[in-house]
């Protein structure tokens, strides 16, 4: 492949939809608050521009043809994919009138406590009943 065929790749176009699209969700995000936590903004808009941070890395880091680090951050953009997912079923799964704050979920959010790793957080997606179709699609 040439400099030319590399530069004009539809990767490029297609990570700059997929900024776009982020930016949107963040924005989207913006304007409500996050049910179980305590604090004022809105985690998803926290996770939407993290990813579409991401997201531009690697489309920088391909213009640059260094493809190593461009998988590095893909890993990235799975991990804050997973744990968006991960934190949004925990504040669905305990969030209640009688349970109107979510400590776990809380206390990740103001930095005092980690949150888990993946070990903890793929098994609790794949068994989730909220995502039962989807989890039939992407575990065959």
């Amino acid at each position: 492949m040439n400099d030319s065929e590399y530069n004009n790749h539809k990767i490029f176009k297609r990570l700059t939809e997929y900024s776009d699209f982020y930016e949107g969700l963040s924005d989207t995000a913006s304007n409500s608050f996050t049910d179980g936590i305590t604090s004022a903004f809105n985690i998803d808009t926290y996770a939407f521009t993290s990813i579409r941070g991401t997201i531009d890395s690697i489309k920088d880091t391909l213009e640059k043809k260094r493809i190593g680090d461009s998988y590095s951050l893909l890993r990235k953009y799975f991990d804050s994919v997973l744990i968006n997912i991960y934190s949004n079923l925990v504040l669905l799964d305990n969030f209640n009138i009688e349970n109107f704050v979510v400590e776990k979920i809380d206390k990740w959010v103001k930095g005092q406590e980690q949150m888990p790793d993946n070990k903890i957080i793929s098994p609790y997606i794949r068994s989730s009943q909220r995502l039962t179709a989807i989890n039939a699609l992407l575990y065959k």
